[in-house]
């Protein structure tokens, strides 16, 4: 049985990994969409699912029911995912915290999950076909496979990968291209610059008000902290 200082380096090497950094940086972009804000929104009032100023979060009108055991909410975090090539099996815990205590949770409990690669052993997948909710829930978000025998080296793996890459990978990338895109950083960091331009160009209103107008403008919401630390590292 592995101890915590081996779990937490295996969780380490995985989080420091390009793909997580990416597949994690397009969830986190879009919990601050609009999108994302109604989606959450809307799942809540068709799940009856209500804020509970007493405990400080949401909760479902009947109390003795979990938020996360609900039909409807593990459907509708199911349909969000597929839109937006999230891997539900990953995010589904991560989305329902979101619906009930409104805030993105450590995604550090669960190894091989939340990238855009993961590794898997053919004899286990075999062992788990018969359960048809994981197999299609990695089929959308994994369609492609590279396979090796478990005598390979590192540099033979990594010289595979290098040399058949243009050859076998890529053109593979392209026919299931159908599956979704990740949103590029760069669009989103050029949206975000517009946004907190617009913040610096109006700093004469209210911060409330520039914090309304701002997200009625733009995709990216801001809170009314975030207004100030913008205008506050402009003058610094």
């Amino acid at each position: 049985m592995r101890g915590k200082k081996e779990y937490k380096k295996i969780i380490d090497r995985q989080f420091s990994t390009k793909s997580h950094q990416r597949i994690w940086t397009h969830f986190t972009d879009l919990v601050n969409t609009k999108n994302f804000q109604n989606f959450v929104e809307t799942t809540r009032k068709e799940s009856m699912i209500l804020y509970d100023e007493t405990i400080g979060y949401y909760r479902s009108k009947n109390a003795e029911i979990q938020v996360m055991t609900l039909p409807l909410i593990a459907h509708r975090i199911k349909e969000f995912c597929e839109q937006n090539t999230l891997h539900y099996t990953d995010f589904v815990d991560i989305i329902s915290h979101y619906i009930q205590y409104d805030k993105v949770i450590d995604p550090s409990y669960f190894e091989n999950a939340f990238n855009l690669c993961i590794v898997e052993d053919s004899v286990d997948r075999k062992e788990k076909s018969d359960n048809q909710y994981w197999i299609d829930s990695d089929d959308k978000m994994y369609p492609l496979s590279i396979r090796f025998n478990p005598d390979i080296s590192q540099n033979d793996l990594i010289d595979f990968i290098k040399k058949t890459y243009q050859t076998h990978i890529e053109p593979r990338q392209k026919r299931s291209q159908n599956v979704g895109k990740i949103k590029k950083t760069r669009i989103r960091s050029q949206a975000i610059k517009n946004r907190d331009q617009y913040i610096l160009d109006n700093p004469q209103l209210d911060r409330k008000k520039l914090m309304d107008k701002a997200n009625q403008k733009f995709d990216d919401l801001v809170d009314y902290a975030q207004v100030g630390n913008i205008i506050n590292k402009k003058r610094s």
